[in-house]
Order: C-alpha cells, then sequence, then structure tokens
C-alpha cells in the first residue's frame, strides 16, 4: 500500500464570472522514503495540489471532487481540528520563503518547541531537547547557541535549515515541499536538496517535491509528475521522464533545457502544439504556455510601428517656471 494516494483530484476557484478549473481530474501516489517531484510551468496547479491535500486552499478555493487518501485513511474530507490533527504530525510543510514561515519576533527554540508541544505528548524539557536534536539533524553549526537566537541572525539556507527542521520535527509521515530552493543561490540550493534527500531516506518519509526546476528534478526524485494547465500529462520514474520523454509538452521543457557540453549561441525555440478545435487557427504554445495564433489571422507583420514620438514634461518646481519638455525617441 502506498503512504500517500491522490485519486482523480479536482480543486475549484468558484467566482461571479465562473468558476475556475485550477487542478482537474489528477492522480498519483507516494510511497516511504521515495521523492516524488512536481514539474511544470508557472500557473500549472502544481502548488495547488499540495495545498489542496492538507486543506490550505485560500478561499474561495475548494477540492470539488476526488480523495486524498493517507496510509489508508481518506483525509481529503477533513475540516477543522480533525485536519489540523493531520498537519505537522503527519503531514509536513516546507514553504518557498522560510523568512514568511518564521516569526521574527520569536527565537528559534520557542519556534519548534511550540510546534513539537502541539503536535506531540512532551512536557517542555523534552520538547526543548528535541529541537535541539533536530537542529543538530539539519546541519545548523553551534546548534546551542544558535537555538537562542533569531531569524535575522540566520543566513537564507540556514533559515531554510530551520523550516525543514520545524517540518520534521514530529516525526511526520509524508513532507510537501514547495519550491524550498527557489530564494538561495546554487550552491545551498544543492545542499539543501541533498539534506531533504538525506532526511527522507534515514527517516523513511514520503515527499512531494514542487518545482518547475528539471535540474532539481534531476538530481533529488525518484519519480516525476509532469503538470501542463492543471493536469498530469504524463508521470514515471526520473531517468525514464529526462532520457525518454512521451508527451509533446515533457519534450518541451526537456528541451528548453541547455546542455552543458554544447555552446549555444542563443536559447532554441521551443514549440509545444496543443491539439485545439478551431476552424482557422492553430494554437503553439511558446516557451512553455505562452501563444501565438497561425493560420488564417497571420498574414504579414505581427506588429507595425510609425512615426512615434513621446514626450516627457516635468513637474513643476517649487519656484514657478516654464516645464521642460524633453524628447523621447523617433
Amino acid at each position: 500500500m502506498s503512504l500517500l494516494e491522490v485519486k482523480g483530484l479536482r480543486i475549484e476557484f468558484p467566482s461571479r464570472h465562473g468558476v475556475a478549473v485550477a487542478v482537474n481530474d489528477v492522480s498519483f501516489a507516494v510511497s516511504r522514503g521515495e521523492i516524488l517531484g512536481l514539474v511544470g510551468e508557472s500557473g500549472a496547479g502544481k502548488s495547488t495540489i499540495g495545498n489542496g491535500i492538507i486543506d490550505l486552499l485560500s478561499p474561495p478555493g475548494r477540492v470539488a471532487s476526488g480523495q486524498v487518501v493517507l496510509t489508508g485513511e481518506t483525509i481529503s474530507g477533513y475540516s477543522g481540528e480533525a485536519i489540523r490533527q493531520v498537519r505537522g504530525s503527519r503531514i509536513g510543510f516546507i514553504f518557498q520563503d522560510p523568512m514568511t514561515s518564521l516569526n521574527p519576533l520569536l527565537t528559534i527554540e520557542t519556534q519548534l518547541v511550540e510546534t513539537i508541544r502541539t503536535n506531540l505528548q512532551l512536557d517542555e524539557p523534552a520538547a526543548s531537547r528535541k529541537a535541539l536534536a533536530m537542529l543538530q539533524a539539519v546541519g545548523i553549526p553551534e546548534p546551542e547557541i544558535r537555538i537562542k537566537q533569531y531569524p535575522h541572525q540566520f543566513s537564507g539556507g540556514m533559515r531554510q535549515r530551520v523550516v525543514i527542521a520545524i517540518a520534521l520535527s514530529c516525526d511526520p509521515e509524508l513532507i510537501i515541499a514547495d519550491e524550498p530552493t527557489t530564494a538561495l543561490d546554487v550552491s545551498v540550493q544543492d545542499q539543501i536538496l541533498q539534506l531533504i534527500r538525506q532526511l527522507c531516506k534515514e527517516r523513511d518519509v514520503g515527499c512531494i517535491l514542487v518545482t518547475h526546476d528539471m535540474g532539481v528534478i534531476a538530481n533529488t526524485t525518484d519519480r516525476v509528475a509532469v503538470m501542463y494547465r492543471g493536469e498530469v500529462v504524463e508521470i514515471g520514474t526520473t531517468g525514464q521522464i529526462l532520457h525518454d520523454p512521451v508527451h509533446d509538452y515533457t519534450k518541451s521543457l526537456i528541451s528548453a533545457v541547455p546542455r552543458a557540453d554544447i555552446k549555444l549561441h542563443r536559447f532554441p525555440r521551443v514549440e509545444y502544439i496543443e491539439k485545439v478545435q478551431t476552424t482557422a487557427i492553430d494554437v503553439k504554445n511558446h516557451w512553455l504556455g505562452q501563444q501565438e495564433t497561425f493560420g488564417e489571422l497571420h498574414d504579414g507583420h505581427l506588429l507595425e510601428v510609425q512615426n512615434v514620438h513621446l514626450k516627457f514634461e516635468t513637474q513643476s518646481a517649487f519656484l514657478k517656471k516654464k516645464p521642460k519638455i524633453r524628447s523621447g525617441f523617433r
């Protein structure tokens, strides 16, 4: 039995203009110790799936249909106290920006201890010992000193290690990591990803890694689900997805990443042709989602500019004088 099963998940955002479907009929599974990558362009629905699993959707978002099953228990219908018992203790969450996850007014110890005591039946001394052990586990140097400090006294990479420590502090079964290295430089990014992979394997924790970076996917995940416009278009092992993709959109994602052993004068122009039923227009997606129309409507120049002259009038000064007009370009 899989650790997590997502079956036919559909997430909607109703409005007065109608219902926007953010995620449509998405299904996948995650096993213990496995890292599943959710990859796709911005707006594909990756983060929405993570938020939907633990009922963190921003109103008026809702799970319209489908099931989320954690170790045989359906949690998709949970709300209120029931879902709060799942968050933290059974499913941990690593957010994109650690500064929005940490309270700047509280010490690292206070935040760790609060999380541990909320989800585990431990007294304060035991929770403090566990908090210190978690900082050691994620590689924080001099944890006895650093645990008394505040978030602003940590670097970006160290703050993200603290967030990982908080996410793992209650021994969850599953971790959802939403773009956990976006704000970090390349060297620190690699350290954080290796830390996540190491801890998942050592603690037998499943992980959903949300990212748009194919390099992160290649170095970290065991399997990959490729998303496009709210749907999973392809899912498979990382090796299969990277070296033998089937879907055209997956091929476009991979071809957008330049090879290190070939020098290019410019990036290749990526095209993914989506089959759309129209009478006169074919839709081509350039650079993963940006649309151009071709066919009968494409005839001659797409844009023509003639005799353009810009003027910039300066604001009136304290002393009255004739305003200056500066020419822009012709």
